[in-house]
């Protein structure tokens, strides 16, 4: 599409490029206007010359209009100058050439002059065309195209490519993306400015069945055409985690989630739910799981903390997508493991390590300067215990009568079990959205120390992985 929002289209087996104006608004009348490679719309001359063309594959726009086309067959790339204020003309002869000494050699080559096959093209905001030179499974890219002049020597050659295809520069970002055909990916590079100085791919997309073409929209998300006859949606991943230890991938109905931006960015800034049923909407951020709002506790620019909607199904991945509210757009999403139960607690340090987040039985906060006395009650407090009874809407405070109660878990405290009736509580904490809290009787066999290890098995699921430990402070 140009600048107009005429469509052009390669109409390579007729050997010629056409275009049609302004295709939606003319639903009913899709006729092109315009014919460039042959002199008119019924004929098709093959030899080479300014004028005709023998197979065009890829097309982009230079400043102004102006129209690259690579033509396959003759093993070059031609320029078509649009006059200022004006418009191409039917058989419109082309300005410069690119890969070839003239514009009637097709000579194929690996001279580095040369182009064998090319496919793809693309042009950067500062008219540097890049060009997939196909048969030498190489990148071409040239300074300043509308100034080149004819067969100009290119600024730069990228290699190590296996049946490239497409191409394209990100407009927003200048960053440069291309198919890497037999390895079933799309690589991005740096933009050029950097690209000259380190040209190593930093960024691999895909697992697909040859990638064909590739285009980025106007959030710089990938969209990638391959050949198992599918257009592919590629936006930037989020990591959601176990809200409490920060370690499990393995979400559960109901428990608090934290989730991390992989390379993007959520929000503009920070904003924390300020009521005590959570908002599904907080900052303009929006968080989808199999199409379900969740509700939020928190939004910044690398991190949302929520809640898991109760509804979403065990033993299937769940879709989870960001979305800004206000535009619809997609700014994030990746799938995670749904399971029954995930344990974790919250730790002093919020990284799922050392102090628990405990209450001792007189409510104050347990820690090495106030433990807990053998023989009483603790309160640990974490996240992921599943469904539960007198389970609270999504998003709401759980109730204080009657309790929330989940399964009860087997807690191992210094390596020895818990009895089962000193095990006296294990629900949702009262009015908390999402919080488990677990309170249990201090066994008198237990050393006084300020790290004595608790972990828990619920459903026969660990509270944490070795050689994580989480503690609390017991005394005398």
């Amino acid at each position: 599409m140009d600048s107009r929002g005429d469509l052009y289209i390669a109409d390579t087996l007729n050997s010629r490029v056409l275009r049609y104006p302004r295709p939606f608004d003319n639903i009913n009348n899709l006729r092109p206007n315009l014919v460039l490679g042959q002199s008119s719309f019924t004929g098709k001359i093959q030899d080479a010359s300014p004028r005709n063309m023998s197979a065009p594959v890829g097309l982009a726009f230079a400043t102004g209009g102006h129209l690259v086309v690579s033509d396959s067959a003759h093993n070059r790339v031609l320029l078509f100058l649009r006059p200022a204020n004006g418009d191409f003309t039917n058989g419109q002869a082309a300005a410069a050439v690119f890969g070839q000494q003239d514009f009637i050699t097709t000579i194929r080559s690996n001279d580095p002059k040369r182009i064998s096959s090319p496919r793809g093209v693309t042009v950067d905001v500062d008219d540097r065309m890049y060009v997939v030179d196909g048969g030498n499974q190489r990148l071409m890219i040239y300074d300043r195209i509308t100034q080149a002049g004819n067969d100009p020597t290119p600024a730069l050659t990228l290699t190590g490519f296996n049946a490239p295809q497409g191409v394209h520069s990100d407009p927003r970002t200048a960053e440069l993306w291309i198919t890497d055909g037999n390895n079933g990916r799309s690589l991005r590079f740096p933009a050029f400015g950097s690209l000259s100085v380190n040209s190593v791919s930093n960024l691999a997309v895909g697992e697909a069945l040859f990638p064909l073409d590739l285009k980025v929209d106007q959030n710089s998300n990938l969209i990638m055409s391959d050949l198992s006859n599918r257009i592919g949606f590629y936006y930037q991943a989020q990591a959601s985690v176990n809200g409490g230890n920060q370690q499990s991938r393995n979400l559960a109905p109901g428990m608090i989630a934290s989730m991390y931006a992989q390379g993007g960015k959520f929000a503009d800034d920070t904003v924390v739910a300020s009521t005590a049923t959570l908002p599904k909407v907080l900052g303009d951020i929006e968080v989808l799981v199999n199409e379900t709002p969740a509700p939020l506790f928190f939004v910044s620019t690398g991190q949302i903390n929520y809640q898991v909607p109760y509804s979403t199904p065990i033993g299937t991945p769940a879709d989870i997508t960001v979305i800004k509210k206000s535009t619809g757009q997609v700014l994030a999403s990746s799938q995670a493991n749904v399971v029954a139960v995930s344990p974790g607690f919250f730790t002093s340090t919020a990284n799922g390590r050392g102090q628990i987040s405990a209450l001792n039985q007189d409510n104050t906060v347990n820690g090495p300067s106030n433990p807990e006395s053998r023989g009483r009650v603790v309160q640990l407090y974490g996240t992921g215990l599943g469904l539960v009874s007198n389970q609270p809407a999504d998003g709401a405070p759980a109730p204080s009568g009657p309790l929330a109660e989940g399964s009860k878990p087997d807690v191992i405290i210094n390596g020895r079990q818990v009895p089962g009736a000193d095990v006296l509580f294990s629900g949702l904490a009262p009015g908390f959205v999402g919080l488990w809290q677990l309170n249990f009787k201090i066994p008198d066999t237990v050393h006084p120390v300020n790290n004595i290890t608790v972990v828990v098995l619920l459903r026969s699921v660990a509270s944490q992985a070795p050689p994580v430990n989480t503690v609390i402070s017991v005394k005398q």
